[in-house]
Formats: structure tokens, C-alpha cells, sequence
């Protein structure tokens, strides 16, 4: 155990937040999940982790105190394991891996954010005029303003990633779909009429994309 905390420490930096660890309604899971993160020496190590899909950051339990704190430094992650699913993180946030094969496809969850709502008479609740307070933490020279303990999700979307070729290419809906497969537009809009194809499902996106680059 010290030493996958000292591998922790070593190579990602971090801030103390003070969510309290069953307030889970702006993260990506219901609560805080193991998980074995994969460092680019080779290292790795075992954590509870869960990401804050408003300010797009990686949170973790630190063992050695119990406190729920933000990782920073994650460029030193090559791959996240939660729940037997891979994960990779970098400058826009954490992307769950859908198939490595005939082509890398991810998926990341974007959110739209509000205020919380401010408490009004009678035990009822506004969001007209609300006012954030946001609370300034340190630790290490770093600074982090946890304006996202004012915010709340008001709705989750799925934008997806392709990467062959050593290009990334990003999709959310069919004409996003069709710019990267011009060539084969009437083929896949004639499976997306025969499939009913959700964009919100993941399973169907994997599936369109086999199909997409299984076309000669």
C-alpha cells in the first residue's frame, strides 16, 4: 500500500476539495469506484476514483487521510481500469474506450451546467438571481476555485472520438458522422434509416462504426 500511494504521490500533484463523499451528483459515477490507474513509466497503482463532469477533473480518495482531492498532473496516465472498462484522460476531460479495432473510438460525456438553485421561503428553491460563492484552495503552489459546488448538471450528452491514421476525428450526430465517411454518405444514411440508429446508445455507435469502416 505505501508504495502504490507513494507512486500516486510522485507523479500526480493534487488540491484538497471539501465534497463530502457521498455528493456524487455532478460526477460521472454514483459514487466513488476502484480503480487501477496506468502511469506512462509502468508503474501503477490502486485508487478510488471518480471524475466531476462540470470541471472536467479527476477526483480521488487519499487513503492516507480520507480526504477527497483533485488530481492533477493526469498527463502521466496512460490508461484508467474501473469496472473491467478503459479509460483515458487528457486536456478535455475523460474518455471511455469503446473498441480499439479497426479504429480507436471513444466516448466522452459532455454536460450542460446551472446554478444550483438559491433556497427561498417556505423550504422552496429559485434559480432567478442566484449568487455563487466560490472558495479558493492551495496546496503545493496550485490553486483551484471550486465554482462547480455551484453548478449542477441540467443535461448529459455523448460526443464521440474516431482516431485512425493518426488523426482524431469527433462526431455527436449523423452529419458529423457523414463528414467523416463522405465518401460512403448514402450507404451508412441507408443503415441509419434500417437501424434507427440512437447516437445516445453506445452500442448502436460501435456498431455503425464497424459497419462504416467495413465498406470498401
Amino acid at each position: 500500500m505505501k508504495r502504490a500511494l507513494s507512486i500516486l504521490f510522485t507523479l500526480l500533484t493534487f488540491t484538497v476539495v471539501v465534497y463530502a463523499q457521498g455528493e456524487t451528483s455532478n460526477f460521472l459515477f454514483e459514487s466513488y469506484k476502484d480503480a487501477i490507474l496506468f502511469y506512462k513509466n509502468g508503474l501503477q497503482s490502486n485508487e478510488k476514483v471518480n471524475f466531476n463532469m462540470i470541471d472536467e477533473k479527476l477526483y480521488f480518495i487519499d487513503r492516507s487521510d480520507k480526504q477527497i482531492k483533485i488530481a492533477s498532473g493526469t498527463d502521466n496516465i496512460t490508461s484508467i481500469l474501473i469496472d473491467d472498462k478503459s479509460y483515458v484522460i487528457d486536456e478535455n476531460g475523460l474518455k471511455e474506450i469503446l473498441a480499439t479495432n479497426p479504429v480507436l473510438l471513444y466516448v466522452r460525456y459532455k454536460v450542460q451546467s446551472r446554478s444550483k438553485p438559491t433556497q427561498v421561503a417556505y423550504g422552496g428553491t429559485s434559480n432567478i438571481s442566484s449568487v455563487s460563492t466560490y472558495s479558493d484552495y492551495r496546496s503545493g503552489g496550485q490553486q483551484t476555485i471550486l465554482k462547480s459546488q455551484d453548478m449542477e448538471v441540467s443535461n448529459i450528452y455523448n460526443c464521440y472520438w474516431i482516431e485512425k491514421n493518426n488523426k482524431k476525428y469527433k462526431f455527436e450526430n449523423k452529419d458529423h458522422f457523414f463528414r467523416i465517411y463522405a465518401k460512403k454518405k448514402d450507404l451508412i444514411g441507408q443503415y441509419l434509416q434500417d437501424n434507427k440508429v440512437n447516437f445516445t446508445n453506445k452500442n448502436d455507435i460501435i456498431k455503425l462504426v464497424l459497419f462504416a469502416e467495413g465498406l470498401n
